[in-house]
């Protein structure tokens, strides 16, 4: 990056340099990018920044350097989806595990009354289903639908999270 204002670009989904690099793995270019002065909190058309990309993506070390840069661990996107929600649903238990330890609600729901547990129980994501009860995540909590996750899980024919 030589020219700052590179940072500034956006395309037609509201995808900056910053949200890219981070989905894609490349923890350097979005060091370089946060020194540089990249908005941290800019978002996609959606509402999800950053730290979304790289939580949904599994990119623990990218989500550490998001967060040390200011990003909040709760943001939500516009539907209220939030980063633990992501990595919850992609299966990423290491991700989980380090957006719990920096004080992600387990609990909050998205817009359809969706909760990381009740996507990760629908996913079928044994692991994560069974470190968010370790962190407290309320397992017969309803969705806008009246399911619970173990009706979810039970709905994909997903036995072992059952």
């Amino acid at each position: 990056m030589t020219d700052n204002q590179d940072i500034h670009w956006v395309d037609e989904d509201g995808r900056t340099q910053l949200y890219i690099a981070a989905r894609d793995g490349r923890e350097g270019t979005v060091a370089e990018l946060l020194s540089i002065g990249a908005d941290i909190n800019q978002g996609r058309n959606n509402g999800m920044t950053p730290i979304f990309a790289a939580a949904g993506m599994g990119h623990e070390a990218i989500v550490a350097l998001l967060l040390s840069h200011g990003a909040d661990v709760n943001q939500a996107a516009n539907d209220d989806t939030t980063p633990i929600y992501l990595a919850s649903q992609e299966g990423h238990e290491d991700t989980v595990t380090f957006l719990h330890s920096h004080g992600a609600n387990v609990n909050k729901a998205n817009d359809d009354g969706c909760t990381p547990i009740y996507v990760a129980a629908w996913r079928g994501h044994e692991n994560i289903v069974t470190l968010l009860l370790s962190y407290g995540a309320n397992v017969n909590e309803t969705n806008n639908h009246g399911a619970t996750p173990i009706f979810a899980a039970a709905q994909q024919g997903h036995e072992g999270v059952v």
